[in-house]
């Protein structure tokens, strides 16, 4: 019997955490070969998984020399310091001379002066990529560039394809949504594929799977799970809000509405200022990866959560989880726990927690002790309910099984 051959293409973050469960799963069957090209951070988390795996610096041949020296000069303007310096130049080299190839070099320098990596579209690589590993399947998530770009080489040569939707893919509409992008699209729930579908895709192209970075989550879906981590952290009576921080930008990407980086300091403060009129709440406060919060005289009921401490414990944990547009408020709405998301982001769009029905609004930092004190009171159940995590691994791989048969 002759072995079906699986293509992931993958960045790192969020990205290859939803195709790595579904790349372990294929690594034991016997009856396909799995391939990876993993980009940016991915290559350490599937060297930390054992995951064999291509990068930008293996597609390097003799006469890309001039390339590779273009992509040296561009990465010592960047800051890439989590990517080997090899990596790296391979990765904007070998794009950017696909854009020069595609645009013309006078129209390729202007694009990457206006807009860096977000310019590339690399065909020719992701070619390259194809001739080597010849799948049978590519498999890939909602990420542009060279995710996008495998999409589109994978349709021009007849190849089928699936994507995975990590979360709304709501920007991500302007490409998923083309004809034939995709041979099969996974999303996160019924109402995402509602949103697809009324977008102009065919009821058979979309189907709701789930993301499989949140199967980890089953675990603590269950009813005891709350109080043994509360337990654990020593939480008896207090009612417990977790703010999960997040950057809010200066200007939308695509809208360019003008937006507030003080936003999510602005939301600490009016949540230590409710801590020191309510002695029985606990305020959590998660910052981004990407930011440093200085704590300076908190109140003794408002504690900072480290990066080290395992978000989906800490979920299960709390009463209440309150974002922007984080990822964080979809696994607090797995968990079955309200969510407060604030709509005064510029970014809201991107991940429409109440428009969809998962999430109590509040509009500014000044309405967040009166929603907090109603939920807290009173409970609240979201209008829409979510499948439970856990399964969604196995639906993603069950989709790849009858795409490859």
């Amino acid at each position: 019997m002759i072995k079906k051959r699986i293509l992931f293409v993958t960045y790192g973050g969020g990205h290859v955490n939803v195709v790595l469960p579904v790349i372990q799963a294929l690594q034991t069957d016997s009856n396909v070969i799995v391939e990876v090209l993993a980009m940016t951070t991915a290559s350490a988390v599937l060297t930390r998984h054992g995951v064999p795996h291509l990068r930008f610096k293996d597609l390097v041949r003799p006469e890309d020399a001039a390339a590779i020296e273009t992509g040296r000069r561009l990465a010592a303007k960047l800051d890439s310091a989590l990517v080997d310096a090899d990596e790296t130049a391979a990765y904007l080299g070998l794009c950017y001379a696909d854009l020069v190839q595609r645009e013309g070099g006078a129209e390729a320098e202007r694009r990457y002066e206006a807009n860096g990596r977000m310019s590339f579209l690399p065909l020719g690589p992701l070619r390259r990529v194809f001739d080597c590993c010849l799948p049978d399947l590519l498999v890939a998530t909602n990420s542009p560039r060279a995710e996008q770009a495998a999409f589109l080489v994978a349709q021009e040569r007849g190849i089928r394809s699936l994507c995975i939707v990590d979360l709304f893919g709501v920007d991500e509409i302007s490409w998923i949504g083309q004809s034939g992008y995709a041979t099969r699209i996974c999303v996160l729930s019924d109402a995402v594929r509602e949103f697809y579908m009324r977008s102009g895709k065919s009821a058979s192209d979309v189907v709701v799977t789930g993301n499989p970075a949140f199967d980890q989550l089953e675990r603590y879906y269950r009813k005891e799970a709350k109080s043994t981590q509360r337990e654990i952290r020593g939480w008896s009576t207090e009612k417990v809000v977790l703010w999960a921080s997040s950057p809010e930008p200066t200007l939308h990407p695509t809208t360019a509405r003008a937006g507030d980086p003080t936003l999510p300091r602005r939301v600490d403060a009016a949540l230590i200022a409710a801590a020191r009129r309510h002695a029985n709440w606990l305020i959590v406060i998660r910052p981004h990866p990407s930011e440093v919060l200085v704590a300076t005289a908190l109140p003794a009921n408002v504690t900072i959560s480290s990066k080290e401490e395992e978000l989906e414990a800490l979920l299960a944990a709390v009463d209440c989880v309150i974002v922007l547009a984080s990822t964080v408020g979809m696994q607090a709405a797995l968990l079955g726990g309200p969510v407060i998301q604030l709509t005064e982001t510029i970014i809201v769009s991107a991940a429409p927690y109440v428009e969809l029905g998962l999430a109590r609004e509040v509009r500014t930092p000044d309405e967040l002790e009166a929603a907090m004190v109603d939920i807290l009171e009173k409970g609240w159940l979201p209008p829409t309910k979510l499948d439970p995590p856990g399964r969604a691994c196995a639906n993603v791989v069950a989709q790849i099984t009858n795409l490859l048969c």
